[in-house]
């Protein structure tokens, strides 16, 4: 079991730079000297296990506009894609508001009602795997 509050130390000590030449405050350091070679690998190899672990979830509407990226599923076809959320001042006909899913690798956005968020177009943090996708029911 990876211990959660470890790997948050240890992210916090060497995103900021706070870990100097040496490992010694790191709570990966086994006290050498390794100039943050030997517990970085370890805290990644932490950190790759623990988010392995998570199970892929819907995200909000509000949560998808808030990442740099997510996954981009439509239930027309089923088809996950790495995506970018914006909501925009669009609207179609004059008045359902528009989000706005630029989809990598594809020119453009595609234009989707806000109001079908989990009806017909949903997002995830992660990509899920066609069991997770079934197992996750769409709104009516």
């Amino acid at each position: 079991m990876i211990d959660t509050n470890k790997v948050l130390i240890g992210l916090g000590q060497h995103i900021s730079g706070r870990v100097p030449e040496r490992c010694g405050i790191c709570p990966y350091s086994n006290g050498d000297a390794g100039y943050g070679i030997t517990c970085r690998d370890a805290l990644l190899d932490d950190l790759y296990e623990m988010l392995e672990a998570q199970e892929p979830h819907v995200l909000t509407l509000e949560q998808a506009c808030g990442r740099d990226y997510c996954f981009y599923e439509y239930r027309a076809t089923g088809y996950v894609e790495p995506a970018s959320v914006v909501i925009s001042g669009m609207m179609l006909g004059g008045a359902v508001p528009v989000a706005e899913v630029y989809r990598l690798g594809r020119e453009g956005a595609a234009c989707v009602a806000v109001s079908e968020y989990g009806r017909t177009w949903r997002c995830w943090d992660r990509m899920p795997e066609d069991g997770e996708k079934e197992a996750e029911p769409w709104e009516s």
